[in-house]
């Protein structure tokens, strides 16, 4: 782990270049999607389901809009992509992404494919409702009531960012409704952080880690889990080719801006209400005290530190065509 450049990107496929532009996917597309997919909310979200939201915990108010957005544009950046898979967006081409979230990556592809269908759903109507390209469309729906797609509907279906919503019961069976509604030769791709790869973390950061680790235990979900991806994806037989792409980034201003951004982004998530709630008890801190201690410490911690390494990694898989 050590070894790695902190400014190398990992591809074990080196034939596959950064523009994705080759595909292994038929060109038999229909114009639309069935037309008993259902269509883009247009009613906010009730109290109740708002209090439904709370147990993934993260935030959905316009701090956290506006961190999603920063999140996917550096991500961008970082992977010079918007993903991995050695997929061709061109006309035709049906797009899902599960758990879009504000719709940050679906609006950027939307836009710039304009022949291309886009659907995005997520369980917070936190994406925009009217003010958006005619060929995306966002429902809001939970992944865990079943994804409402008939099989084998999309020829590319993307999931990201998970690690802190998923159970590793839920993540076998998210895994099973994205192959099942993915084409035969069709893509799937994950993106998440590795969890145990991360590098050169002094101890502040490690007493903040633990405690979210613990909460998030709490919840019945381990962080660790995005660890086994790789190895969850190739015991599935439905699918074959499976790859990673992997970025380090080196944390805090020695990182550049890419770095900083980064750090920025941690530090506005591990200070929302809702983390602050959750893991002062873990810290044994009073709400003053946890954020001195995120505000100050932990920043100056990264700050002064030269080699924390964060590893993104996606990983892509492609469904096996049995006919």
């Amino acid at each position: 782990m050590g070894n790695r450049n902190s400014t190398d990107k990992v591809k074990r496929n080196p034939s596959i270049n950064k523009t994705n532009n080759r595909s292994h996917i038929k060109k038999e597309f229909e114009p639309t999607l069935p037309s008993t997919l259902p269509t883009s909310p247009t009613s906010p979200t009730s109290s109740n389901e708002e209090k439904e939201t709370l147990k993934y915990y993260l935030p959905n108010d316009n701090n956290d809009i506006d961190r999603q957005h920063a999140h996917h544009f550096i991500k961008r950046y970082l992977f010079q992509s918007y993903f991995s898979a050695p997929i061709v967006i061109g006309e035709g081409v049906k797009v899902l992404d599960v758990g879009c979230g504000a719709g940050t990556w679906l609006l950027d592809l939307a836009n710039e494919y304009k022949d291309s269908i886009f659907y995005g759903l997520d369980i917070a109507p936190v994406f925009p409702a009217e003010i958006k390209p005619e060929n995306l469309t966002f429902i809001k729906e939970d992944i865990f009531n079943g994804l409402p797609f008939p099989d084998n509907t999309f020829d590319f279906v993307h999931m990201e960012t998970m690690a802190y919503i998923l159970t590793p019961e839920k993540w076998h069976y998210a895994i099973s409704e994205l192959i099942r509604v993915t084409k035969p030769e069709g893509y799937m791709e994950l993106s998440e952080a590795y969890y145990n790869k991360n590098e050169g973390f002094g101890p502040i950061y490690i007493k903040l880690a633990e405690a979210i680790y613990k909460s998030s235990l709490q919840r019945g979900v381990d962080l660790k889990f995005t660890d086994q991806l790789e190895s969850v994806l190739r015991s599935r037989q439905t699918i074959m080719n499976v790859d990673i792409d992997e970025k380090v980034v080196i944390i805090g201003p020695n990182g550049g801006k890419v770095g900083t951004i980064f750090m920025d982004l941690y530090i506005q998530f591990c200070s929302t209400d809702s983390a602050v709630e959750g893991l002062c008890p873990y810290l044994n801190m009073s709400k003053d005290e946890y954020k001195e201690f995120i505000f100050k410490d932990y920043r100056n911690e990264i700050c002064q530190s030269k080699n924390t390494k964060l590893y993104m990694v996606r990983y892509w898989a492609q469904k096996v065509n049995n006919n």
